[in-house]
C-alpha cells in the first residue's frame, strides 16, 4: 500500500493548496472531473462569459433610446458555447498535465474513499496519507417546482431542453447528455448519477421564466 505525505481529495480549490513549501514531500491528489472544480469549468468563470454575450445582444437590442443605431439580429448559441470553453477547456487539461509532470506528485483520475482511518480506495488501489485534504465540494439539493416551474440548465450543455420537461444530466466527460420527461411528471424519476462530475445538476426543470419564491 503506497503512502504519501499529503493527500488532496478534489483538484478545484483543493489544487491550489501544493506550494513551493511541498517541493519535498510526497503528495497524491484525486480528482474523477474536470480540474480546476465547479468555478472554472461549469460555474463562475463560464457564467460570466455567458452573462457578458447577453449583455452585449441586450445593449444592441436597446441602444435606440441613447441615439446609437444599432439592432440585435440574433444569437449563434454553438458559437457563443464554442468561444466559451475552447478557452477553458486548455486551462483544465493544463492543469492536469502541470501536476502530473511534478516529480513528486501522483495524479489519481477517480474517485476517492474513506475505507479506514487516514486510508483511501482510489479506483482500484488503496492508499494512505499523513495528512488529508477533502476539497471536493457540496452540491445543493436538486430544485423540485413548489410555486411554480423552475427555468433551470446547465451551461456547457447545448440548449435547454424543451420547455415544460423534466431533465436528468447523465455521466459523459467531458460534458454530460440530457434525458427528457414530459412536463406531467410532477418529480424526475430516480435519481441514478451520483457518479457525475457534477452532480448537483442531475436534475433540472425546463419552463415558466418566473421562479417560485419558495426555491433555493
Amino acid at each position: 500500500m503506497r503512502s504519501f505525505d499529503l493527500l488532496i481529495i478534489g483538484a478545484g480549490s483543493g489544487n491550489s493548496v501544493i506550494g513551493p513549501e511541498h517541493d519535498s514531500w510526497d503528495v497524491a491528489i484525486a480528482e474523477h472531473g474536470l480540474f480546476g472544480g465547479t468555478c472554472l469549468n461549469v460555474g463562475c468563470i463560464p457564467s460570466k462569459m455567458f452573462v457578458y454575450a447577453a449583455e452585449v445582444a441586450s445593449l444592441a437590442a436597446d441602444s435606440e433610446r441613447l441615439g446609437i443605431h444599432t439592432r440585435f439580429d440574433g444569437a449563434d448559441w454553438p458559437a457563443v458555447r464554442d468561444r466559451i470553453f475552447g478557452r477553458i477547456d486548455p486551462i483544465a487539461e493544463g492543469g492536469l498535465t502541470y501536476r502530473q509532470e511534478l516529480p513528486n506528485v501522483t495524479v489519481y483520475t477517480d474517485t476517492a474513499r474513506f475505507v479506514a482511518p487516514r486510508t483511501v480506495a482510489v479506483g482500484d488501489e488503496t492508499i494512505t496519507a499523513e495528512r488529508i485534504v477533502v476539497a471536493g465540494g457540496s452540491p445543493p439539493p436538486p430544485p423540485r417546482p413548489a410555486a411554480g416551474p423552475l427555468a433551470r440548465w446547465r451551461s456547457e450543455t447545448s440548449p435547454p431542453p424543451r420547455s415544460g420537461s423534466w431533465s436528468r444530466r447523465e455521466p459523459g466527460p467531458p460534458f454530460p447528455t440530457w434525458t427528457v420527461w414530459p412536463a406531467a411528471a410532477t418529480t424526475p424519476p430516480t435519481r441514478s448519477c451520483a457518479s457525475t462530475t457534477f452532480p448537483s445538476a442531475c436534475w433540472s426543470w425546463a419552463g415558466a421564466t418566473s421562479r417560485p419564491s419558495s426555491a433555493r
